[in-house]
């Protein structure tokens, strides 16, 4: 099975942002190529500086986008599979008793909080399907850097390493693009002076790139996690406490 909506969305901005790209540097081989030598990127022209930022806003708002977009489609899948709580493997409970957490954490009196922590118990093993919000992940799913992108892969119990071998050389790159991201929408610094500090179009092309490969990379997980079943606990059920 695979992400059909996440992937048509991608497929959509990534076209933009490399026709983006493409202009960028059109721009810039014209302007280095022009008769006056010893130019450098600072003295490009200020409203290229500031598209040069804003392309790095975009290309997070690509990345955040994307991440999300895969995380609710999966749990917009599993919400239709209509699975008992029972079935859902230890991992995947973190999500499918999101409710139930939820419960836990509002109680505010000793008696209330024990009774809660009862139906806490008894959900695990219970034949109720849960219902699962394809949001509920949405307050964790922003300013995603490297620390996060690799939690992520731990809460939904994904197999697979969030930095493959062939993803380590760009990771610096996943933190790069949220830093240039946050200098510029949070107002730390000018986006003229951001437009400089990216480096050439080479190095743009290469945080492109880096970006469209993490998405990518997370869409297979996810697609993988699906057609194996990984959320699935292939093991008989254990009542707990006698609790049935």
């Amino acid at each position: 099975m695979n992400l059909p909506n996440s992937r048509k969305m991608f497929s959509e901005r990534i076209t933009e942002l490399r026709q983006s790209c493409s202009i960028l540097g059109q721009t810039e081989r014209e302007f280095f190529n022009s008769a006056e030598l010893n130019k450098s990127l600072s003295q490009l022209p200020r409203h290229h500086l500031c598209a040069r930022a804003l392309f790095f806003v975009h290309l997070y708002g690509l990345f955040e986008f994307c991440i999300n977009s895969a995380v609710s489609e999966y749990l917009r899948f599993l919400e239709e599979q209509k699975l008992p709580v029972k079935r859902y493997t230890n991992g995947a409970l973190l999500y499918a008793l999101d409710s139930n957490f939820k419960a836990l954490e509002s109680s505010n009196n000793s008696s209330n909080l024990l009774n809660k922590r009862k139906t806490f118990l008894t959900a695990l093993h219970a034949e109720t399907v849960p219902s699962l919000s394809d949001s509920m992940f949405a307050k964790n799913l922003q300013n995603i850097g490297s620390k996060q992108f690799a939690e992520l892969f731990e809460w939904l119990d994904l197999k697979q390493r969030p930095f493959p071998e062939e993803l380590l050389t760009k990771r610096g790159l996943l933190d790069v693009v949220v830093e240039k991201r946050r200098s510029v929408s949070h107002g730390r610094e000018a986006p003229s002076v951001v437009g400089v500090q990216v480096g050439g179009i080479d190095e743009i092309n290469v945080a492109l790139e880096a970006i469209i490969s993490y998405v990518e990379y997370f869409f297979n997980c996810i697609e993988i996690h699906i057609t194996n079943n990984d959320f699935v606990d292939a093991t008989p059920a254990t009542p707990v406490l006698g609790l049935a």
